[in-house]
């Protein structure tokens, strides 16, 4: 072939390439499109974890990306991280924001990164997350969820619960009390077990709560635990402590193999010993009263915090968790349980406010009663009708 025909040859090819090729976008613009998936974070029981999927539908590479969130409910932490992006994180009254940064994703690429929380309290809170999406050359058609609710399982408890408000009736009245005995009757629940009810409690000047519960098993028997969040815990009874809280950072006191009996009002107690070298020893104990005649309690274990932490603090309450994933409240089995009124040491306090609340609480078999002395009554699975034996209290 002569070289000008090859020559014309080689132009035609070039226009017949530039012709079928698909046009650049017209500004170099990215489409963006932002997902988010929720999961529990098996092993800690408390913390849940949303998944962000930003993928880059082209035709151009994405330049200078930021996803900021800001969340809306009683968180106790938040954090953000990626391989990649740049992240940062902080806790805000009522909330707390994250912002992640990467220099570019190219086309037909997924970024992702994971924001991760805990609830600020024992008692299921309703957290929202509302996400923003800039970058350099953002399209317009970019997809961008907004507002999404955040479901928080917060295991243990979350169902349904309590929150009660005390105060001192001692003279001079007091700031905190150094006992506080949390009365739970179990007037039913379902014999295969799965249930976990708990008495919740804090401190003066300790951000971490710590817990008291009854956790029935199929063959009759229940575990008592005794149990604090956060770090700088110590175990002070090897025979039944060990290091640790549902996965995180803490210690548990645990009983095994105890009888449980439906109708029975059990005491649990928790109190201190005198600060010791900065530490204070705190004791966890529990009490069958409905037997005759009155037992001593049984000691379930103890663990020792800073004796900056203080006394208990008035917020007591109580909560109630279920074990088996994947149940929602309608499928639920029936329980019926009483929290009676938080007893501080001596008597020194009173209850002047109970407040019932949880993830159940809108779900038409949950059902709730408030007594003056601040104790309260919940049930689950039960029609409001049914006649129910009345529970000690």
């Amino acid at each position: 072939m002569p070289r000008s025909a090859r020559k014309l040859a080689v132009i035609g090819l070039s226009c017949l390439l530039w012709t079928v090729a698909p046009p650049a976008h017209a500004d170099g613009t990215a489409i963006l499109r932002l997902s988010t998936a929720q999961r529990e974070v098996h092993g800690t029981g408390v913390d849940t974890a949303v998944d962000l999927s930003l993928r880059n539908d082209g035709p151009a590479t994405a330049a200078d990306v930021q996803v900021t969130g800001t969340l809306t409910g009683e968180l106790a932490s938040l954090t953000a991280a990626s391989d990649r992006w740049t992240c940062t994180a902080e806790l805000a009254p009522q909330g707390g924001k994250f912002s992640c940064q990467i220099k570019e994703i190219p086309a037909d690429v997924t970024g992702n990164l994971t924001v991760r929380l805990r609830p600020g309290s024992p008692r299921l809170p309703r957290i929202t997350l509302e996400l923003a999406l800039t970058a350099a050359n953002l399209d317009p058609a970019s997809v961008v969820p907004g507002r999404v609710p955040v479901p928080v399982r917060g295991t243990p408890g979350g169902l349904a619960g309590t929150q009660s408000s005390l105060v001192s009736t001692a003279t001079p009245q007091v700031a905190g009390w150094r006992s506080m005995t949390l009365p739970i009757t179990l007037t039913a629940f379902p014999a295969g077990g799965g249930y976990r009810f708990a008495r919740h409690f804090g401190f003066l000047a300790r951000d971490d709560w710590a817990y008291l519960a009854l956790q029935p098993y199929p063959d009759g028997t229940m575990h008592v635990l005794f149990s604090i969040f956060g770090p700088g815990v110590e175990p002070a009874a090897p025979e039944t402590c060990r290091t640790g809280t549902d996965g995180v950072d803490g210690a548990t006191c645990e009983l095994t193999g105890l009888p449980v009996e439906r109708g029975h009002r059990y005491e649990l107690t928790v109190a201190r010993d005198e600060p010791d070298g900065g530490k204070t020893t705190w004791r966890g104990t529990f009490r069958d009263a409905s037997v005759e005649p009155a037992r001593d309690p049984i000691a379930i274990g103890a663990w020792k915090i800073d004796a900056a932490s203080g006394d208990l603090n008035n917020t007591p309450g109580s909560f109630i968790g279920y074990y088996v994933d994947g149940v929602l409240c309608a499928d639920l089995p029936p329980i019926d349980v009483t929290f009676g009124a938080p007893q501080a040491e001596s008597a020194t306090a009173r209850t002047i406010a109970s407040d019932v609340g949880g993830a159940c609480e809108r779900d038409d078999r949950f059902w709730a009663e408030t007594f003056p002395d601040g104790g309260a009554r919940l049930k689950l699975g039960h029609d409001p009708a049914e006649p129910v034996p009345v529970p000690a209290r």
